[in-house]
């Protein structure tokens, strides 16, 4: 491995030094966490109690509860039916842009083509001319 780094600090220094060797020092919330003598949290924890236990929830709470998820669904689901019209409206306005565009350069290219044949032809009459 390539030793001539340039470090602008000792930390640094010391950082590389440390994972040139296969070691990556832990932060102290990582020691706390690996360490065997972590306290149960609420992850660690059986799911004893139940719903319940944590205050009960009426129907009508869940009524309520489900109205306002169900609202926000249908005001979610008009935003994007909305978002899909104007987007819809765009490309619309885009595709017919776009077709105007082909029309005007198919025109271009027939008059190109006319304007090409008549120099041939002009040319193989003044070529025959001459060869008279």
């Amino acid at each position: 491995m390539d030793n001539n780094l340039d470090f602008t600090s000792e930390d640094d220094m010391k950082m590389a030094s440390l994972n040139m060797e296969g070691h990556f020092p832990m932060s102290n919330q990582e020691r706390y966490q690996a360490s065997d003598d972590q306290p149960a949290g609420p992850s660690r924890l059986s799911n004893t109690g139940s719903r319940r236990s944590q205050g009960a929830i009426t129907e009508e709470q869940q009524r309520e509860r489900k109205k306002e998820i169900d609202k926000a669904f249908r005001m979610r689901r008009k935003e994007q039916e909305n978002k899909m019209k104007e987007n819809l409206h765009i490309l619309n306005e885009e595709n017919t842009r776009l077709k105007r565009e082909n029309k005007v350069l198919m025109a271009e290219r027939d008059s190109m083509a006319q304007n090409w044949q008549s120099a041939a032809r002009e040319t193989q009459r003044t070529t025959s001319i001459r060869n008279l």
